[in-house]
């Protein structure tokens, strides 16, 4: 192994033990020090030693030169004359998250700025070939199988929360018998009692070379081809074996395909399979089926092997020096980044899943609703890495507070909307397992995505994208407008809206805002009814319209379609020679434009928010008349605007549009 002479004196053995000895370890502190190996070193000399092949001059040059910086710009990447510093970086850990100790594994070249070292560095995975050391975690294989199912034996023997999770008594319809080298895999009709599967998340990709129809389910009742077989479904096969599992799930091989009736019914059950799975397999990286599950490992030319003798014991071993491979990059958090993650039905799959295995190019992981481990880490991540939104997404729907599900549920769904579809009808049936799982719990009503107890708050979202154009299944989707899931584009809620409330009577007038407390939103109008048509029975899925009954304050406004995509603030009069700064979100860059110029567009007032003790947030609707249906209505947007909350005697803009808004009529509406 090739080493400058710099890097060749480091005696790795003597460094790790030293700054293992010496740290202190303190249960209740997550941040321990940092060991400089050397610092104060130009640019320019690391990269003439990794021209002359020295590998771990190599990695840093490449972490700052050639991979995207997390806090800095291109022109921020260092110069010949930058100083760098190599640092020994120690992790604090909780091994059976009962004892506290210490585990060296990683080196951290960082760029120093003046007396100031820079956030932005490159760190280094150490990791022992022999594992003779107790500081420091031995080199794990990516296949292995003995630390999955220990990783699953644990879960299921330790973990209370994740027990507690109820295991439905539904079976998938069918399964996979994987069978075994000898025996072929073929499909089986599922009975009560065969609990215990596997199941699969994955990308179908544009052209799925392989999946179960009408005409070949016999056929694969008897046996499916392990040569037919596209690679990530033989791995999946590979892996169920190996945790030493005999059924396993896949949706395009275990529902048929072609029967509109079998799919229906199938997907209705989809969040049940996932949630009965023993785990669930995530092919996270992969684009389609033809990739396979495992993939290679990136930048694996760089990785070097370094001898040491360690001075404790006088063992010798073999450090591997591995780029980039720290934990917080390559973790079920780095996960969001991979393809899978783009996917919407993904999602469910992930939340609902007891426990998840991913597989991905640097490594294998493993999550549940307690906890997330690595085969990069030989101990439970701690609990300041571990991705605690999704921790939160798995537990959320045992929460008893109805405030603390809906936000949970809103932030859900913005993720959500972020996901693609091939199909926009599948929106809501893609996360209908999601939702049926709350509805049972609470006892609550759903309506297209919107929950009965609580639909003003479901009606304020924003889309964030709205100059992306539909794709050809978008375009012919037709959910009622009011419903996020009609508009199959990114989007957020407003989180404001989910706190106290107040009833809509008490909202009487300008001088309410003053009586909102900080953080409390009031609604300013009424929903006494409603109503959808399904497009088949489950009335979690896809429905094909539906209307509420709005009792509320309109007002006829003048807006206009930004001029720009996201540019979004605008002027909004509301009488000859006033107007106020608003946010406009339109649901579409061409919301506002319409066949008829006649058309008019309408602001109808849902609430008030207080966001400071200095300042409120009103939130509206934008709607237009639905032509030849009198008083129905179809969303276009969302707009919203501060209103300072002052004294009363003072006349300003925001003061006045809230009187505006406020002394309109009630009517009755009806929104579709």
């Amino acid at each position: 192994m090739m080493l400058c002479s710099r890097c060749a004196s480091l005696d790795f053995g003597s460094l790790i033990e030293r700054a293992c000895d010496q740290t202190e370890v303190e249960p209740w502190n997550h941040d321990l020090p940092s060991h400089i190996v050397y610092q104060d070193v130009p640019f320019d000399a690391i990269k003439q030693a990794a021209a002359q092949s020295c590998q771990l001059c190599r990695m840093i040059q490449y972490g700052h030169t050639q991979v995207p910086s997390q806090w800095f710009g291109e022109g921020m990447r260092p110069k010949d004359n930058t100083p760098i510093m190599l640092s020994l970086i120690l992790e604090r850990c909780t091994p059976n998250c009962e004892s506290v100790s210490v585990q060296c594994y990683a080196l951290c070249a960082a760029v120093q700025a003046g007396t100031e070292v820079a956030e932005d560095s490159v760190t280094i995975t150490v990791a022992s070939n022999i594992g003779s050391s107790p500081y420091i975690a031995q080199k794990r294989a990516t296949w292995n199988p003995d630390l999955w199912r220990s990783w699953m034996d644990d879960c299921c023997k330790t973990h209370t929360l994740c027990n507690a999770i109820k295991q439905h008594e539904h079976a998938p319809t069918r399964l996979i018998d994987v069978g075994s080298e000898t025996i072929a895999p073929r499909l089986i009709e599922s009975r009560r009692g065969l609990q215990k599967y596997v199941a699969l998340s994955h990308c179908w990709g544009d052209d799925l070379p392989l999946r179960t129809t009408s005409a070949n389910y016999h056929e694969h009742t008897t046996a499916i081809s392990w040569e037919a077989m596209p690679t990530t479904f033989r791995d999946a096969i590979e892996v169920t074996r190996a945790l030493g599992c005999q059924y396993l799930w896949i949706d395009c091989l275990c529902i048929i395909q072609d029967s509109e009736e079998d799919w229906s019914r199938e997907c209705t059950l989809m969040g049940e399979v996932y949630a009965g799975a023993t785990v669930t397999i995530s092919s996270s990286q992969g684009k389609s089926a033809t990739d396979g599950i495992f993939k290679p490992m990136l930048w694996s030319d760089l990785a070097c092997d370094i001898s040491i003798t360690w001075p404790s014991t006088k063992e010798a071993d073999v450090l591997y020096i591995d780029f980039p491979a720290h934990p917080r990059q390559w973790s079920p958090t780095s996960i969001m980044s991979g393809r899978l993650s783009t996917r919407a039905w993904a999602l469910q799959e992930r939340v609902l899943s007891r426990r998840m295995l991913h597989i991905c190019e640097r490594g294998t992981f493993f999550e549940c609703a307690c906890s997330e481990v690595t085969d990069r880490l030989p101990w439970p991540m701690p609990l300041s890495w571990l991705d605690t939104n999704l921790l939160f997404y798995r537990n959320f729907m045992r929460l008893l507070d109805p405030h603390q599900v809906l936000l949970q549920w809103h932030s859900l769904i913005s993720n959500y909307a972020s996901r693609s579809l091939t199909y926009a009808g599948d929106r809501l049936p893609a996360v209908a397992g999601i939702a049926r799982a709350i509805a049972e719990r609470h006892n609550w009503g759903y309506v297209a995505g919107l929950w009965t107890h609580d639909l003003v708050a479901g009606l304020l979202w924003e889309v964030t994208d709205p100059d992306i154009p539909l794709n050809k299944q978008s375009s012919s989707y037709t959910d009622p407008s009011w419903s996020w899931a009609s508009i199959n584009r990114t989007m957020l809620y407003i989180p404001d809206t989910i706190g106290t409330r107040h009833d809509r009577s008490w909202f009487v007038d300008r001088s309410s805002i003053t009586k909102l407390k900080l953080s409390e939103w009031a609604p300013c109008l009424h929903i006494p009814a409603w109503n959808v048509e399904l497009v088949g029975e489950d009335s979690y899925a896809e429905v094909k319209s539906g209307q509420l009954t709005i009792v509320g304050k309109m007002r006829p406004i003048n807006l206009k379609d930004p001029a720009k995509p996201r540019e979004w603030r605008q002027d909004l009069t509301f009488s000859p020679g006033r107007s106020v700064e608003v946010s406009y979100f339109p649901d579409a860059t061409s919301s506002l434009r319409s066949s008829n110029p006649c058309t008019e567009t309408w602001c109808l007032l849902a609430g008030f928010h207080r966001q400071t003790m200095a300042s409120t947030f009103c939130d509206a609707l934008i709607v237009q008349p639905v032509l030849g249906r009198p008083a129905t209505f179809k969303r276009i947007g969302f707009m919203g605007f501060k209103c300072h909350v002052r004294d009363e005697t003072v006349d300003n803009a925001w003061a006045a549009a809230v009187d505006w808004l406020l002394a309109a009529e009630d009517q009755q509406i009806y929104l579709v």
